[in-house]
């Protein structure tokens, strides 16, 4: 007679043990009515909640087995898992979904030292995790157009990094991704900084130099017999040595060696 694949799915599943990158879960044997024959293993289906329809699947060798443990999973992400019981037919139904959540990966995140144009980052990963290697990613929070400022430093090995470079007097935001290594595997994981640490301000900087260029297209508008404006663009960024904060136009009669100052804002 022909042997049928299980007819039913496994009971009970529930969650155990769970870390930054495994899932430990348990379940119940198919109702021995359901069986069809002796059990020989089972197939664990897994994927992002709400994420692509891309599931995994393990196959399990051993009818006796009710535990196992996934692995090599994202921090902080939401799975479904479904077990299904598999005999010399081939493999049953697919039990209904259970949900678990890895945990949070952790690092806490310090600032050393730094001056006009550094800063020295340390930081640690908690809870005796182990990393392969370290990138930092670092932007200015000033999001103006001359100092819009994005990079990554990869592949770095310790646990400490002077980023260079930088402009005075301006605060940064900093990332640090760890490339995670357990059970012979590594994956790419975001880590979340304590709340404050990501924010690094360069509190003791000063602009030291004056811009080394003018303002650009001058272009002077008489308005009556008494009063002109003058309209220009801002100073070229690779001129600017820091955040213009202001103008001063200067003027006299042609010839005289009296001359005026009045402040300008930075639209002219």
């Amino acid at each position: 007679h022909y042997i049928l694949v299980p007819s039913a799915a496994p009971v009970s599943l529930s969650v155990g043990k769970t870390s930054f990158s495994t899932i430990t879960f348990q379940w119940g044997e198919v109702p021995c009515a359901d069986q069809n024959g002796d059990i020989t293993g089972y197939s664990v289906r897994y994927e992002v909640v709400r994420g692509p329809n891309t599931g995994t699947v393990v196959k399990i060798t051993g009818g006796s087995i009710s535990k196992t443990t996934i692995s090599n999973l994202d921090p902080s992400t939401n799975y479904s898992i479904q077990v299904a019981a598999v005999n010399s037919a081939g493999t049953g139904e697919y039990s209904d979904s259970i949900t678990a959540m890895t945990d949070e990966l952790l690092l806490t995140v310090s600032v050393s030292s730094s001056n006009a144009t550094s800063v020295t980052v340390a930081w640690t990963l908690t809870n005796g995790m182990n990393a392969t290697s370290y990138d930092i990613s670092y932007s200015n929070t000033n999001n103006t157009d001359c100092f819009s400022i994005s990079n990554t430093v990869p592949g770095i090995s310790g646990t400490s990094y002077t980023l260079t470079g930088l402009e005075e007097g301006t605060e940064y935001s900093i990332t640090i991704t760890a490339t995670l290594s357990e059970g012979g595997g590594s994956g790419a994981a975001d880590i979340r900084t304590e709340e404050g640490s990501a924010e690094v301000s360069i509190t003791d900087s000063t602009m030291t130099a004056a811009p080394s260029a003018p303002p650009i297209d001058v272009v002077v508008r008489v308005e009556s017999s008494t009063s002109i404006t003058v309209q220009w663009r801002p100073v070229e960024c690779r001129h600017q040595n820091g955040e213009v904060t202001g103008y001063w136009v200067r003027y006299g009669e042609e010839g005289s060696s009296e001359v005026q100052m009045v402040s300008g804002d930075s639209s002219g």
